[in-house]
């Protein structure tokens, strides 16, 4: 099971903000998850695309929260989760280009 959502918006869904977004990360897995992170892309931006937000929950399920304190520009931003088994999941993107407010 997996959610991530960007202030109200679900992961596929794109938004515009003028301030950095916050993400809701709901996870649950048949086994103990290991890592739960959030990779940014950014035109122009470092490759591989950077870890910008990681947990190690230990446990079956996660739910937490994440801003993107460092959002400067048009980004997208997915969930990846890495249970104990080694295999993957991942969800998004979620599209966040930048608004500029005078």
């Amino acid at each position: 099971y997996l959610e991530f959502e960007s202030d109200g918006h679900r992961m596929g869904e794109a938004t515009t903000s003028a301030v950095p977004p916050t993400f809701e990360i709901r996870v649950a897995a048949e086994w103990e998850i290991d890592r739960v992170e959030v990779v940014k892309h950014a035109p122009g931006g470092e490759r591989p695309f950077p870890v910008v937000f990681s947990a190690r929950p230990a446990d079956w399920r996660y739910e937490g929260t994440f801003t993107d304190t460092r959002f400067d520009a048009n980004s997208l931003h997915y969930l990846r989760v890495a249970p104990s088994d080694l295999e993957m999941a991942w969800a998004g993107p979620i599209s966040c280009p930048s608004i500029n407010v005078d």
